[in-house]
């Protein structure tokens, strides 16, 4: 029998590209309107918390296919789908990565492995429109029922250390923003909130966490405006049909360099040229 891997990736519009466009309307184009750059440490990142995820979507997903009365076999174990996304991605972060994914999945179903909410999606699209037609998509990572009836939104977040900050990081964050408002379109009195499923990935010492988000009703309120006005700004750029090098930059010590390390085209904007004089 032929089984089925699951799509962890990016939806079609998602948050992170507006994000990544507020933060610099030139990051958004090397990013969105030429070809994918990916500096190794975010490389390996997002191998690892890629394998994390599609280990989590297959435990939920074969738990979904059991409620339901189905064969659950028709998707991979957990562990399973990490080698065979590894094996897919035939990258060397994913190889290098894989074992460890593995071992924070096994100890991730040990840490809730007494915990049997109804799951009703998983890795599924929900979609949005705002004023003027700005569409926003999202991936979510998981849709349960809990005992109280009822429906959260649940996102895994792997971190290198979990801190007491992360609570507020991610209570601002656009992405848990559209979580809400599409949880209560969809669900209305029934949507409980957005469970932020934090992961901690250190080797020595594999943590989870299940943090309470700060609420943050000025920006759930200004929300659809703030996504509304980028998707307008989009547009306009595009409509001047500028090379890629020339869009618009937003050059500072917060956008070029951040908590991560330098921005992934900090090379390329650093000895950027007119588009008549590349090659």
């Amino acid at each position: 029998m032929t089984q089925l891997l699951l799509d962890t990736g990016p939806s079609p519009f998602g948050w992170h590209r507006y994000e990544t466009f507020l933060r610099c309307p030139q990051l958004y184009a090397y990013s969105h309107k030429g070809p994918r750059h990916d500096d190794s440490e975010s490389g390996r990142a997002l191998a690892l918390g890629s394998m994390v995820h599609v280990g989590l979507a297959h435990y939920y997903a074969r738990m979904r296919e059991e409620q339901n009365g189905n064969d659950p076999d028709v998707l991979y174990r957990p562990e399973e789908a990490v080698t065979a996304l590894a094996a897919k991605k035939d990258g060397p972060a994913w190889h290098e990565f894989a074992g460890l994914a593995r071992d924070i999945v096994r100890g991730y179903l040990t840490r809730y492995a007494a915990e049997r909410p109804r799951i009703l999606h998983v890795e599924e699209v929900f979609s949005l429109e705002f004023d003027g037609g700005a569409p926003l998509t999202m991936r979510v990572d998981l849709v349960w029922e809990a005992k109280d009836g009822r429906v959260y939104f649940v996102d895994h977040k792997t971190t290198g250390r979990i801190t007491t900050s992360h609570p507020r990081w991610y209570a601002m964050s656009g992405q848990f923003l559209a979580y809400r408002w599409a949880g209560r379109l969809a669900f209305g009195e029934r949507f409980g909130g957005v469970v932020c499923n934090l992961i901690q990935t250190d080797a020595k010492d594999l943590t989870f966490a299940r943090p309470q988000l700060a609420p943050v009703p000025g920006q759930l309120r200004k929300f659809p405006a703030a996504i509304a006005e980028a998707w307008r700004r989009i547009q306009e750029i595009e409509a001047r049909n500028l090379a890629v090098s020339e869009w618009p930059a937003h050059p500072s010590e917060h956008t070029c360099w951040t908590r991560y390390g330098a921005c992934p085209m900090y090379s390329r904007c650093e000895w950027a040229t007119p588009p008549d004089d590349q090659g």
